[in-house]
């Protein structure tokens, strides 16, 4: 975006040279407009890519959670019960 925007700055100062280009005001102002439209799309892509950081973190801390939740809970019961009792609280017997 910088290098479009400086672009056409220069074009704009040099405006008679590009003409013979066939570059005019208005390729000029639709180059700038499509620099400013594209930094405004950039920026809403950085604050839904920072919304969507802080959702993936959340949620990786929950699914932590959840782990380990899981975990205790099987071992407990794994602990207390017999093996062939597992089953019945949703424990395959992998073995």
């Amino acid at each position: 975006m910088a290098k479009a925007e400086s672009l056409a700055n220069g074009m704009r100062k040099n405006i008679e040279k590009v003409r013979t280009l066939g570059i005019d005001t208005d390729y000029i102002a639709r180059l700038e407009e499509e620099v400013a439209a594209l930094a405004a799309t950039d920026r809403a892509v950085e604050e839904a890519a920072a919304v969507l950081s802080e959702l993936r973190r959340k949620n990786n801390e929950a699914m932590s959670r959840l782990n380990e939740d899981v975990l205790t809970a099987k071992k407990s019961i794994k602990a207390k019960y017999d093996k062939m009792e597992w089953l019945d609280f949703g424990i395959a017997d992998k073995q």
